[in-house]
């Protein structure tokens, strides 16, 4: 019986030390950050800011601004698509 205690009682602590391990490996994961710089873009004679969720458009040369900005809706491989922009 105290064999039979002893094998239990190993075998839990092996199991608890695999499970900590595996759940301190798992929530340590290295964090991925996105850069924060904007891709801008040449479409004709027209400049085009581009961030992760907003398209923007009308380049003001005087202030150096995006006037209006468009919410992107879908990346495709060729296109990107922005509600309200055509």
């Amino acid at each position: 019986m105290k064999k039979f205690i002893a094998n239990i009682s190993r075998i839990t602590i092996t199991y608890s030390k695999f499970l900590i391990m595996i759940m301190l490996l798992s929530s340590s994961g290295t964090p991925a950050k996105a850069d924060d710089a904007f891709t801008y873009l040449k479409c004709g004679t027209r400049y085009l800011k581009l961030s992760g969720l907003n398209l923007y458009t009308t380049y003001n040369i005087r202030t150096k601004k995006f006037m209006k900005s468009y919410r992107i809706s879908q990346y495709g491989e060729v296109m990107i698509y922005a509600e309200g922009y055509h």
